[in-house]
């Protein structure tokens, strides 16, 4: 008759059915003091033919049938999602549950999970791990009055847990490994309804997550994820959250997946304000590509700040130790906007309690800077190890460059100064002039457009040169004190000069002045000093009309004070200076010759060994009759 009703529905009825195949051929053993049966070569059963859901997997495949049903084993349950690993567990039959008495370990399954379910996939799978030495709790398989499952109750199989459990997120699938065991949801005394739901973003834990001081504890709920992992969407309260002790606020979202614990909305830091769907908080940083972000500018305690806007897709990281957020601009991305708007950054600005630092190219109205070091405040900006740049007419032609300098950038009053850092050699670059000096920095007015450069106080002024890098001026270079150079006119006036070396002749300027404009053109000189063979200075002109066309030549006129013997002096206008090509072609063949050859005689100690072979000098002077030339008493010249 129970078999009948059955049939039709009209009373319960169970379906345990355990398969054993052992291969000692010892299947089962009754222990006839308690009855127990002892059953081997069990590898998994079911409690019924619909609770397919939900097996048993003994350990060594062993079990042990007690009193009314009741199954005794150490193991694993497998309840559709959920994996519950431990010892002791007990089926109560009448009851139709496991008690879960020693609980090791619960591993909930991510979603997607395909193929057998005892394969863990650790991409997706978490575990929730004991609080204590051991976890409890009991499986309702189904209700005592359905053991059949003939009623479709979607409340089952459900899970009681006694105790609560931590989930722990130092996986390495959880943003590669990045955490430890100071992150962790704590998750009370639960209980959870349809484990065989198959809506499995429905299951989840109430409790309070812990981010190992990034930011609050709080309280929400753990559930599987679109990635498939456990984590949460938290809505962060409008007044924001302290993050690292309050050093910045986090406003609008917190989530946690496998991609890590991520901020989705504003954070702000110091005087900056900056906005992304992903803040990814590490243990000590945080990284984002942003959308927008804004450096307000003015004074936080006593600190300086330069106004920044940021474009979509900047790369932001901040070293919270360092306490330094390190804002950059992608290789092909939009440049950082500063000041006005006008002028746009390309690489990383370092934004500290101590000030706005960078490391970049700031491309300006009338400038473009490259520094390793510099420092933006709210009106100015500075730097070291700078290379300074004055633009031209030209887009890819300076007016001026000056390397390996530092700098004082100041957009209020309208200046620049610069000056070479110590130990350098590097020179500032005229190429317009095609010219290049040694002076050691100089002050750039904006408004006048002019460049007073100089030496540096308590510096050798002697050393100081301005070159021409004009290949036809044959290596021409000058000393000098002072350059002063016309943005307008790319014109440059050197000061201080003693003289310039042409051929065998020191020119020297009646002003200690030469100007030369663009193309290397040097302005003739009038009532100029000539001193012909410098070394032992055999000849002194004046009067000098010259102009130096290279290091190896010069033309003009200049008079020549005679004195004959009677000491009556005579001043004989010399024209047509022009180079001795027979020592031109000899002095060649002996620098030909090899180092030690033919040596200049305007060459001295601290010149380079490429200084130009420099001969003799020649010039005519017409001496006419009338100008009574006498070159002793009684003996009247004239001619050629």
């Amino acid at each position: 008759m129970h078999y009948v009703n059955s049939s039709r529905g009209r009373k319960d009825y169970d379906h345990i059915a355990i398969r054993s195949l052992s291969p000692s051929g010892k299947n089962a053993t009754l222990n006839l003091a308690t009855n127990d049966l002892i059953v081997r070569g069990v590898d998994r059963f079911n409690f019924s033919d619909d609770s397919v859901t939900v097996f048993v997997k003994p350990d060594s495949s062993i079990i042990r049938i007690q009193k009314n049903r009741g199954v005794l084993f150490n193991g694993t349950v497998v309840a559709s999602a959920f994996i519950f690993k431990g010892k002791e567990f007990k089926f109560d039959y009448d009851g139709f549950y496991v008690d879960l008495v020693k609980i090791d370990s619960i591993i909930v399954k991510g979603k997607g999970t395909k193929g057998s379910v005892m394969k863990a996939r650790k991409e997706t799978d978490f575990t929730l791990t004991n609080k204590n030495r051991n976890s409890a709790g009991r499986l309702y398989i189904n209700a005592p009055n359905n053991k059949s499952g003939r009623k479709k109750l979607g409340a089952f199989p459900s899970f009681d847990a006694s105790t609560g459990a931590y989930v722990f997120f130092n996986k390495p699938e959880v943003l590669g490994g990045a955490y430890d065991t100071t992150i962790y949801f704590d998750i009370p005394p639960f209980k959870i309804d349809s484990l065989n739901n198959k809506n499995r973003s429905a299951v989840g834990f109430k409790g309070t997550f812990v981010s190992g001081n990034i930011m609050p504890q709080f309280k929400t709920k753990l559930s599987l994820q679109d990635d498939g992992s456990l984590g949460f969407v938290y809505d962060v309260p409008k007044e924001g959250f302290p993050v690292y002790g309050g050093k910045a606020r986090l406003f609008n979202k917190v989530t946690m997946s496998n991609r890590g614990i991520q901020g989705v909305g504003e954070m702000k830091y110091l005087t900056g304000d900056l906005f992304s769907d992903q803040f990814i908080f590490y243990k000590d940083s945080v990284v984002t590509v942003g959308k927008t972000a804004t450096i307000a500018q003015g004074p936080l305690n006593g600190v300086e700040y330069a106004k920044v806007s940021l474009l979509p897709g900047y790369q932001m990281k901040w070293v919270v130790k360092a306490d330094s957020m390190y804002l950059s601009t992608p290789r092909d991305g939009q440049a950082m906007k500063f000041y006005a708007g006008d002028y746009n950054y390309k690489g990383t600005a370092i934004l500290t309690p101590t000030g706005l630092f960078g490391d970049g190219r700031m491309d300006g109205p009338q400038s473009f800077i490259r520094s390793r070091q510099f420092l933006f405040k709210p009106t100015s900006y500075s730097g070291k190890k700078s290379t300074l740049s004055i633009k031209s007419a030209e887009a890819n032609k300076p007016a001026l460059t000056a390397n390996e300098v530092a700098f004082q950038y100041n957009i209020k009053q309208g200046y620049a100064d610069f000056s070479r850092e110590e130990g350098s050699k590097a020179s500032i670059d005229l190429p317009y002039s095609e010219y290049r000096t040694t002076l050691s920095g100089g002050k750039w007015d904006f408004k006048k457009k002019i460049v007073q450069m100089r030496v540096a106080a308590g510096a050798d002024s002697s050393r100081s040169y301005f070159y021409s890098t004009k290949p036809e001026q044959k290596g021409l270079k000058f000393r000098a004190s002072t350059g002063q150079y016309d943005l307008n006119r790319y014109r440059l006036i050197a000061g201080g000069v003693p003289y310039i070396a042409a051929a065998d002749a020191w020119i020297e300027p009646d002003s200690n002045k030469v100007y030369v404009m663009a193309g290397a053109q040097m302005r003739a000189f009038q009532n100029a000093r000539i001193t012909m063979d410098t070394l032992a200075k055999y000849h002194n002109l004046y009067k000098g009309e010259i102009k130096v066309q290279s290091r190896t030549s010069f033309v003009g006129n200049a008079l020549y004070s005679y004195k004959n013997a009677s000491a009556d002096s005579f001043a004989i206008k010399f024209t047509n200076f022009a180079v001795d090509s027979a020592a031109v072609l000899g002095g060649r063949g002996k620098a030909l010759a090899g180092k030690g050859g033919a040596k200049s005689i305007l060459k001295k100690k601290d010149d380079d060994s490429n200084t130009p072979f420099a001969p003799p000098t020649t010039a005519v002077a017409t001496i006419q009759a009338t100008d009574k030339f006498h070159l002793a008493p009684a003996l009247l010249t004239a001619g050629p």
